[in-house]
C-alpha cells in the first residue's frame, strides 16, 4: 500500500472505485421519471441548456432576463412539487437504492424522513434564489444605450 508522499507508487486499492461508475445510477425523480433513461437525461440536458442561456442573459444585462430566470425557477419549482406529490414512493426507493449502491445502510424510515424534509428545504432554497434574483439589476445593454 502506498504511503503518504509515495505519489509515484501505483496503488490498485485507490482505483478500485473506478469500476463502480459503470453501475446503473439510481437518481432522483425529475419530470416524473426516476430511472436514468435517455428521455430523462435529454430533458435534463435541455433544461440545463436553457438555464445556461438564462444565466448568460442575466450576465449580459439583457432586458427581460429576470423574467426569464423567474419563469425557469417557477417551472423547476412546479416540477419539483409534482415529483414530491406523485413520486414520493419512488423518491424513497431511490434514496434507499442510492445508499445501497454506495455500500451504506439506510432504512426506509430514514429515507421517508429525508423525503418529508426535502420540500421544506426546497422552499428555503427557492426563496433564497428569488431573493438573489430580486437583488439583480437590469440595465440597458450597449445596443439599447446607443439608440437613446
Amino acid at each position: 500500500m502506498a504511503q503518504f508522499g509515495d505519489w509515484h507508487t501505483y496503488d490498485p486499492e485507490w482505483s478500485k472505485g473506478a469500476g463502480e461508475l459503470d453501475r446503473t445510477w439510481t437518481g432522483t425523480a425529475a419530470f416524473l421519471l426516476v430511472d436514468e433513461t435517455p428521455l430523462k437525461i435529454g430533458l435534463l440536458t435541455i433544461l440545463g441548456g436553457i438555464c445556461l442561456l438564462a444565466g448568460i442573459m442575466m450576465l449580459r444585462f439583457i432586458p427581460g432576463a429576470k423574467l426569464v430566470n423567474a419563469a425557469i425557477m417557477a417551472f423547476s419549482a412546479a416540477g419539483l412539487a409534482v415529483s414530491f406529490y406523485f413520486a414520493r414512493d419512488a423518491l424513497v426507493a431511490a434514496q434507499v437504492a442510492r445508499r445501497a449502491n454506495q455500500g451504506l445502510q439506510r432504512t426506509v424510515e430514514d429515507a421517508e424522513r429525508m423525503v418529508s424534509f426535502a420540500p421544506y428545504a426546497s422552499v428555503v432554497v427557492f426563496a433564497a434564489m428569488l431573493w438573489v434574483l430580486h437583488l439583480c439589476r437590469e440595465r440597458a445593454g450597449p445596443a439599447v444605450q446607443e439608440q437613446q
